[in-house]
């Protein structure tokens, strides 16, 4: 059975609390995702998977964190977010709440690459205290999950409002995707002849480089890859790698 901790009593949690010492922490962003996405896609698949995994282990879920950091986008409509170091504070003292209530192990499922950062700060600081704190990023990981399933992505690798999003969302809350306005949209680049080689990189005569520059000046549409192959099924393969992944490290994990 499903403990989410916002649902529970506090009784029902200090019971929880003497059977398990792992909490999970959903966290995502408010962000555009194309123009075929909801804005809150990040946050809408990491707390589907937490919800999952915490069921699957017998881990208590805590409270999504709906809003992460997410300065890149601030050009397009819709974006709400904390600056990085908002996020470190409001993480610090989201944590220490769960601290106090008995968790020694904090385990964070975010698809968002700048929620990394804080996370891994506030981790240190709480490691000083003799609680562990972990993570894993949800699309970070999808080209790993992909190989070990065998599952069929055309793009090959994770893109921002690509395949591999669309099939996830596809898969969690169909309604609110609308492929009738998705477009398929390659990274434009500063320097010509310098191909895109990740986020804020290109390469230039085989060597990587570093141009920093917002979401609007490397994407028209909001997407920067091509969601057009994406399918639900995809998707629900996708989610049960993370899940079954998440599982088994969070055996491990919990007993550190």
């Amino acid at each position: 059975m499903l403990k989410r901790m916002e649902l529970m009593t506090w009784m029902e949690l200090a019971e929880a609390v003497k059977t398990t010492k792992t909490v999970i922490v959903p966290i995502g962003a408010i962000e555009m995702q194309g123009p075929h996405l909801p804005l809150a896609a990040d946050s809408m698949a990491a707390e589907h998977v937490a919800a999952l995994a915490a069921e699957k282990s017998g881990a208590v879920l805590a409270p999504l964190i709906t809003v992460g950091t997410s300065e890149w986008h601030k050009n397009f409509p819709g974006m709400i977010g904390l600056s990085k170091e908002s996020l470190i504070d409001y993480l610090r003292q989201y944590c220490r709440c769960l601290v106090r209530n008995g968790f020694t192990h904090i385990f964070f499922v975010s698809p968002h690459t700048f929620n990394d950062e804080p996370i891994g700060t506030i981790g240190l600081e709480l490691r000083d205290e003799g609680v562990l704190v972990g993570l894993v990023n949800l699309w970070h990981v999808s080209a790993e999950v992909m190989a070990s399933r065998k599952i069929d992505i055309k793009e090959g690798k994770f893109t921002h409002a690509g395949e591999i999003m669309t099939s996830v969302i596809m898969a969690i809350a169909p309604e609110t995707v609308k492929m009738d306005k998705a477009v398929a949209e390659s990274p434009a680049v500063p320097i010509p002849g310098a191909p895109f080689a990740g986020l804020h990189k290109i390469k230039f005569k085989d060597i990587s480089f570093s141009v920093y520059r917002s979401s609007n000046e490397e994407t028209k549409s909001g997407s920067l890859g091509n969601p057009m192959a994406a399918t639900p099924e995809k998707g629900r393969a996708i989610i049960e790698g993370w899940v079954d992944a998440t599982v088994a490290f969070l055996k491990e994990f919990s007993v550190c």
